[in-house]
Formats: C-alpha cells, sequence, structure tokens
C-alpha cells in the first residue's frame, strides 16, 4: 500500500511537470517559438534573373551610423528590357546589367543554398526578426526563403550599398548623406547648336562682388555679339539646385569630357558646377548624338532660368 502510494505521488507529480511545461511551450508561440521547415528543391539552374523581393534590417556598425533600419528591396521587369529598382518605395529605372550585378551578389554569397529554407523565432528584437528573400529567374525557377535576419551580414549590407549607388546615380537622393551632394554656388553653362556662335553663362569677379555673366560670341574671331551682367538675385542658387535636383542633372555628373570642342561644326553642352570654397561638385560634356532629347529638354529649363535675371536688361 505503501509503495501505490508512491507510485500515485511520482504520476502525480510527472503529470504536473508536463502540464508546466506545455504551459511554457504555450507562452513560447508568443514571444520565442522556434520554427524550422525545409522544402526540398531541386537546385536552380537558371542565372537570368527576372525579378527580386527582400526585406531585411541593417544594424548601425555595419554601415556607420548614416543608415540603419529595415530596407524592402525590389526588382521587377519593366519594357524593353529595363527594370524598376525599389529601396523603401523608391523606384528608378535601370537597365538590365543592374540584375546580372545582383544576381552576381546572390552567387558571390551562396544565396541559393538557403532555398526552401524557414527558420524564425518569435519574439526577437527588431534587428533579428524574419528577413525575406525571393528571386524568380527567366527558366521559372526560383530561389525563395525567411530566416532569423543577422544586421551584419555583409550581402545585405552589399546589396543596399549596390541600390544605393544606382539610387544616387539616377539623381536620387533619399539615401544619400549631406555630404554627398553640396550645394551649388556657381554654375557654368556653355552650349553650342554647331553653328560657330557659343552662348556662355557663368559667375564673374567685378568691382561689386562676384556677379551673373551671359555672352554671345563667334568662336572662330572670338568676336562678341552681346553680353551683360547683373547682381546675382536672392535665392537664385537655390532654386539652381531645385531646378539640377528636379531635371536629375546629377545624373549626368561626369559624363564626358572633351579636351577642345569646334562650336562650328559640332553640337554640344558643357556644364560645370561647384560648392563652397569652390569646391567641384560636378562637370559634364555632351557632343552630337550625345544630346538626347532628355538633355535638351534639361538644357532648355536652365537656360530659361539662367536668363530670368537678364529680362530687363
Amino acid at each position: 500500500m505503501h509503495t501505490l502510494r508512491i507510485l500515485f505521488t511520482i504520476l502525480f507529480l510527472t503529470m504536473g511537470f508536463f502540464n508546466l511545461f506545455a504551459q511554457s511551450k504555450k507562452h513560447d508561440a508568443r514571444g520565442g517559438q522556434h520554427i524550422r521547415r525545409y522544402e526540398k528543391r531541386e537546385p536552380v539552374k537558371s542565372t537570368e534573373l527576372k525579378s527580386l523581393s527582400t526585406s531585411f534590417y541593417i544594424a548601425p556598425l555595419a554601415y556607420g551610423s548614416a543608415f540603419k533600419g529595415h530596407y524592402a528591396i525590389e526588382l521587377l521587369p519593366a519594357d524593353n528590357e529595363r527594370f524598376t529598382l525599389s529601396c523603401n518605395n523608391e523606384t528608378i529605372m535601370v537597365g538590365n546589367e543592374v540584375a546580372d550585378d545582383i544576381q552576381n551578389i546572390i552567387a558571390k554569397y551562396k544565396l541559393m543554398e538557403n532555398n526552401g529554407v524557414t527558420d524564425i523565432t518569435a519574439g526577437l528584437p527588431p534587428e533579428y526578426q524574419p528577413m525575406h528573400f525571393k528571386a524568380t529567374y527567366a527558366s521559372g525557377e526560383d530561389i525563395a526563403y525567411c530566416i532569423n535576419n543577422n544586421p551584419m551580414n555583409m550581402w545585405q549590407i552589399e546589396l543596399f550599398r549596390y541600390v544605393r549607388e544606382q539610387m544616387l546615380s539616377h539623381g536620387n537622393r533619399a539615401f544619400a548623406t549631406p555630404a554627398e551632394f553640396p550645394q551649388i554656388e556657381r554654375i557654368t553653362l556653355k552650349y553650342s547648336d554647331g553653328d560657330g556662335i557659343v552662348h556662355w553663362y557663368d559667375n564673374i569677379r567685378h568691382d561689386d562682388g562676384q556677379m551673373l555673366m551671359r555672352i554671345v560670341y563667334e568662336q572662330k574671331t572670338n568676336n562678341e555679339i552681346s553680353d551683360g551682367t547683373v547682381a546675382i538675385p536672392d535665392e537664385y542658387y537655390t532654386g539652381i539646385n531645385t531646378l539640377v535636383d528636379s531635371l536629375n542633372l546629377h545624373w549626368e555628373a561626369n559624363h564626358k569630357q572633351e579636351s577642345k570642342i569646334d562650336a562650328a561644326s559640332h553640337r554640344y553642352v558643357y556644364l560645370y558646377a561647384n560648392g563652397k570654397d569652390s569646391k567641384y561638385i560636378f562637370s559634364a560634356m555632351f557632343v552630337d548624338e550625345e544630346l538626347t532629347e532628355r538633355i535638351k529638354t534639361a538644357l532648355c529649363s536652365l537656360r530659361e532660368y539662367m536668363d530670368k535675371p537678364f529680362d530687363n536688361k
């Protein structure tokens, strides 16, 4: 009898232990449950990337204090072998070379080895919350997985850096630092329609200080056709900076420079900008067929703005 009582006591305590364990697992489901699944998939053979969708968290130490937090990146097909590239709802149009570059990052870090994996833990801090990845290929194959984020993951840092560079090179400043886009305090514009006549807008030193200059001259004889100077209006360069941004002229920065152009036989546009203390910002030269409709439209808008201070001259 005594032995039977001991057995019942052990059974009771054991049931209580399992009950507590079950309650603990229930609590884990709200803040710590670990889920791991693996869906076996055939290796992806294609390398022709057609789309990408991923989201992750970058820690401050991974990229300096300028960038931290959550980033959602998408590459989606558009028309004429072009793509839209987005990061946190900032979107630009890019060529198919960008898809190739992103595929190189996927291959470099062997992300295909995670295909089919789900490995997440509930209740972790934001920087370790699940990161999602999906890449689809021209063959119809895809790479898809969801795992706990690592905020110091090098492929994420490299992908974000690449996307940020693409944004900047296409004139999108959403992820720029102040040092990368200093304010323009002087801009030079020269252009010719191939008729030997040069139109030149610039700043010039004057007895009364810096002034705006507008000159039209014949390059062959160097004879001035017209010239004028005016005081620089208040907020003039604020407007220049806004206009350069809106026209995406930073995209064209450092495009190409020629040592000398014959204005009598070439259509061309030359731009130069510097900032505080004459710090160089950008320069660009476009000649003949390089003068696309987009560049000509930008030139027209810039010229109209730079003509306004001279309206009453």
